[in-house]
């Protein structure tokens, strides 16, 4: 699958991005009326929740990241897998952390009310994103929500409003079971070249593709395209999602996810951080 960006001029796209920075989180948030989560299947007791970032909708990344999965050996017949639409409210500088944010909260909340009848779920975010599946989580737990909350970041964008440049640094990935953020360090895009306190953290600087090196977005869209591509080699990535794990296919014991979980999270703990080597 050839990934593609639009080139922007280094200047004008730095113009833009301090802007960006300076509005995001600041506004007010509306969460679109309508239907935020499909019912739950029939058999399904996980849920892997996708939600993008600016720029993209369900059919971009998202869609060749579930096609990756369905294409694998994983066993997803237990699993609800769905892509959140909010490209209208992400493509808003002013509001889209913030909003982003509520939207993952009321997801939460309608996920409640209707039964709460899942046992993991695994939430993924990139870039702004990554308030989604904050919102999520953080209201799930606030509710008392029963199940296991693995979260993927990718690339997320840390800086919320004018005083927040390090939100998501102390943020992300609070309430999880097991958290994890994949970055690249050495690109132009502010805010979201940071390690997180709250996750295990997966540097894949040295493995961004070449001719993507010098375009201005290239490296923060890599990511999504390491991590489609870690389901089907062995890079850490997709690995480590209880997808792959068959946590729910019966390859574990009834009562052992505390334990998986456990040894998930002890194996890559909390703000530690690995370097990959280019190949």
């Amino acid at each position: 699958m050839k990934l593609t960006t639009r080139r922007v001029p280094v200047a004008t796209a730095a113009v833009l991005l301090v802007a960006m920075l300076v509005l995001a989180g600041t506004g007010c948030a509306t969460v679109p009326a309508g239907d935020l989560l499909p019912p739950a299947g029939p058999s399904a007791t996980g849920l892997l929740l996708i939600a993008h970032g600016y720029g993209n909708n369900p059919s971009h990344w998202p869609a060749r990241l579930i096609k990756q999965i369905r294409d694998s050996d994983a066993d997803i017949s237990r699993w609800d897998i769905y892509a959140h639409d909010w490209e209208a409210e992400a493509n808003k500088p002013l509001t889209a952390a913030r909003t982003g944010y509520a939207i993952g909260r009321e997801m939460a909340r309608r996920l409640i009310a209707s039964g709460d009848r899942y046992q993991v779920l695994h939430l993924i975010g990139q870039s702004l994103g990554a308030y989604v599946i904050q919102g999520f989580a953080d209201e799930y737990r606030r509710l008392q929500g029963r199940a296991y909350i693995q979260m993927t970041f990718l690339d997320p964008f840390l800086i919320r409003g004018v005083f927040g440049f390090g939100h998501g640094v102390r943020r992300f990935g609070r309430g999880a079971d097991f958290a994890e953020s994949f970055l690249v360090r050495d690109e132009p895009v502010l805010g979201t070249n940071r390690y997180l306190r709250h996750a295990h953290n997966t540097n894949i600087t040295a493995l961004v593709r070449e001719d993507l090196k010098d375009d201005f977005f290239g490296p923060h869209w890599w990511v999504v395209e390491y991590y489609r591509q870690s389901v089907a080699n062995e890079l850490p990535g997709f690995n480590r999602s209880p997808i792959a794990a068959g946590v729910l296919a019966g390859l574990l014991p009834a009562g052992r996810l505390d334990d998986y979980f456990a040894a998930l999270k002890a194996t890559f703990p909390p703000g530690e951080r690995i370097v990959l080597e280019a190949r």
